[in-house]
C-alpha cells in the first residue's frame, strides 16, 4: 500500500512539473486623446482587439454649445480615429470615445481638457 502511495504521489509530482500552455485572454486596449494647437481640438483614439474582433468606434466632441465634432470608424482587430475641430480659448471640452466590439459595448471613455 505504501508502494502504492509513493507511485501516485511521484506521477502527480511529474504532471505538476510538466508545462502547460496558458489561452491568452482577450486584450482590448482604448487610448482617447485630446489635445489643443491654438484653437484647434486635436481628437484620436486608438482601439484594439483580438485578430478576429469586429471594433467599432464613434468618437464626439463637446463643448459648452453642445456638440463641435462627431467622427466613426470600424474595421477588424484595430481602429485609428485622428480628427480635429474648431474650438474657443478658454472653453472645457469633452470627448467621448464609444466602442463596441463584436457588437457589444466594451467601453465608453471621455477625456476633458480646456483649450489655452
Amino acid at each position: 500500500m505504501k508502494r502504492c502511495t509513493s507511485i501516485l504521489a511521484l506521477i502527480l509530482i511529474l504532471a505538476l512539473q510538466m508545462p502547460v500552455q496558458a489561452i491568452s485572454p482577450r486584450v482590448n486596449f482604448f487610448s482617447p486623446s485630446l489635445s489643443f494647437d491654438g484653437t484647434t481640438a486635436k481628437c484620436s483614439i486608438y482601439a484594439r482587439g483580438a485578430p478576429t474582433d469586429e471594433i467599432s468606434v464613434a468618437l464626439e466632441l463637446r463643448g459648452p454649445s453642445g456638440r463641435v465634432g462627431y467622427w466613426t470608424n470600424s474595421d477588424t482587430e484595430r481602429v485609428v480615429i485622428n480628427e480635429s475641430a474648431t474650438v474657443v480659448r478658454g472653453q472645457t471640452y469633452e470627448l467621448t470615445a464609444t466602442v463596441r466590439i463584436n457588437g457589444k459595448l466594451a467601453a465608453s471613455a471621455p477625456v476633458s481638457g480646456t483649450c489655452p
